[in-house]
């Protein structure tokens, strides 16, 4: 190897190591953290949860300090005696109608033995009583803190105070649960069904006889890491651990079940400290200060500022501007026959021309007629309603046999887009106008126009404002074969927008009258959707 080459090996090397350091200390801290804040919990759930992050914390500790296997052994032994835990924590739920507060519960040894028997057999694993699947996997790990490349004393103390301490919340949890009387006279606890039972029974073997799986996991894992895990043996230490973990569960009960008056006391003498685990180190309140609290004074004042006075401002100011347009332009309606069929003529003449110029291109035809159509009825007079229903079924009926010539002209031997036609839109921002049709857009289209050829008859009788009626109806159908036909991301968005406020229009205008025609539209707009996510495609 050159110099260069030795130099980035000794420093990957040293950040390799302060790496692992890190690593373990987060897993020590995490372990101790969690842990204290168990200890004072009343939440059943509660504190199983916190022994979860707990124990992740020696999981984090076995990968700093290098016993990888370890780390993975006490994962796996972890699953089966918490799983057991939180399942037979919610037995216990089920059996007082909801209840979590261990303070409520009680006496329930005799009433539930099996949840019983199997919160005990968790319990003992969780403590790392011996021969089970927790004194495998953690002991190892708290012994590894020691003797491991990377341990020392400041780590072995730390989890093994945190041991005891596990020892001693989930015996508090148990005494709390199952020993002594029941605390809530109105329940009515009973054993869990055969469902809940089974799964219990499972895991409580697998807690008490999952720890002798662990030179199976080494096995495994061997091929990984490279090389066996070596595991050591130290009897001083491993008696030291030991009695840690009797010790948390003998002060658990002389806490819970032989000097339960004292309790109170304690919690007076060291209010100070009981105040802060039960407040979990305040770390909720530090956060709805540093986040969640300037989050929401931000979200009021975009609300005030931004949204009132600036998004909806600008909207009403749009909204405002088109009325006075739409107020200004309103001379074409004359009440003068010649100027309405001057109007007419014009708008006939540009559909003509139209057509011509789109003779072969049948795709954009079948959009334009009903687009064509609305704009041309809104210069048609609201009284001249044979003139609106003739425009209206013959755009509707003339659209329905443009699909139907697709649908005959359509090559099922093609498997890709078919009468794509492509119009350079914006170049400078590559949006184009691209229709397309395949085989499932195909029927799409010709159920929307046989449906808006149905639509059109039934609201032929539509005495409120027929001519903005026919329009919106005519537009809504548009909007949704242009959402069928886009395969370009802006032009479906702009036929999304024409059917959905020509839907919201017609919502607005919606009469007793009304209601098949809306169940029509309903189903015609729903079918839009499903298009849309076509088009998108």
């Amino acid at each position: 190897k050159t110099a260069y080459e030795i130099s980035l090996g000794l420093v990957g090397s040293e950040m390799c190591i302060r790496d692992r350091y890190l690593i373990a200390t987060v897993g020590v801290l995490t372990a101790v953290f969690a842990g204290t804040m168990g200890m004072v919990q009343y939440d059943i759930k509660r504190v199983i949860a916190y022994s979860t992050m707990s124990q992740l914390g020696y999981m984090f500790l076995a990968m700093g300090i290098g016993v990888y296997s370890l780390g993975m052994f006490h994962l796996m032994t972890h699953a089966f005696f918490k799983a057991l835990l939180f399942l037979a924590a919610g037995s216990v739920i089920h059996a007082l109608d909801g209840e979590q507060d261990i303070r409520k519960m009680g006496g329930l040894k005799n009433v539930m033995p099996l949840t019983h028997a199997t919160f005990l057999i968790g319990a003992l694993a969780l403590a790392g009583f011996p021969l089970t699947s927790g004194y495998f996997s953690k002991e190892a790990i708290i012994l590894s803190s020691y003797h491991a490349e990377m341990g020392n004393f400041v780590f072995w103390a730390i989890a093994l105070i945190t041991a005891g301490m596990t020892a001693f919340y989930i015996f508090r949890v148990y005494f709390s649960t199952f020993i002594g009387e029941t605390r809530s006279p109105d329940a009515h606890p009973h054993e869990s069904p055969l469902t809940m039972a089974l799964p219990l029974v499972f895991l409580a073997v697998l807690a008490l006889a999952g720890g002798f799986l662990g030179p199976l996991v080494d096995a495994f894992l061997a091929p990984v890491f490279g090389r066996e895990a070596h595991h050591f043996h130290d009897g001083v230490l491993e008696t030291i651990a030991l009695i840690a973990g009797i010790g948390g569960i003998a002060t658990a009960a002389l806490m819970y079940q032989v000097s339960k008056d004292r309790i109170e006391l304690m919690k007076e003498v060291f209010a100070p400290l009981y105040d802060l685990l039960f407040h979990k180190y305040y770390v909720d309140e530090i956060y709805d200060f540093l986040i969640v609290n300037p989050t929401k004074a931000i979200g009021a004042f975009m609300e005030e500022k931004a949204e009132k006075q600036g998004i909806d401002f600008a909207v009403d100011e749009v909204g405002f501007q088109v009325k006075e347009v739409s107020r200004r332009s309103s001379f074409w309606q004359s009440g003068r026959i010649r100027s309405y069929a001057l109007n007419m003529v014009a708008g006939m003449v540009i559909i003509l021309l139209f057509v011509v110029f789109l003779l072969i291109k049948m795709l954009s035809l079948i959009i334009f007629i009903p687009l064509l159509t609305a704009i041309a009825l809104i210069f048609v007079g609201r009284d001249n309603t044979g003139l609106i229903k003739i425009a209206g079924v013959g755009a509707a009926t003339s659209t329905l046999l443009v699909s139907l010539w697709l649908l005959f002209a359509f090559d099922v031997n093609n498997p890709g887009m078919q009468f794509v036609q492509t119009l350079h839109w914006v170049p400078a921002l590559h949006i184009n106008y691209l229709v397309g049709i395949d085989g499932i857009s195909l029927w799409m289209v010709v159920l929307t126009a046989f449906l808006g050829v149905v639509s059109i008859l039934m609201s032929l009788n539509q005495k409120k404002d027929l001519r903005n009626f026919i329009a919106l109806m005519l537009a809504l159908e548009a909007g949704t074969l242009g959402v069928f036909l886009a395969l370009d991301t802006i032009l479906f968005y702009v036929f999304w927008e024409l059917m959905s406020v020509s839907y919201t229009h017609l919502r607005a205008h919606e009469t007793e009258a009304d209601i098949v025609c809306r169940h029509l539209v309903e189903k015609k707009s729903g079918g839009g959707g499903g298009g849309g996510g076509g088009g998108g495609g």
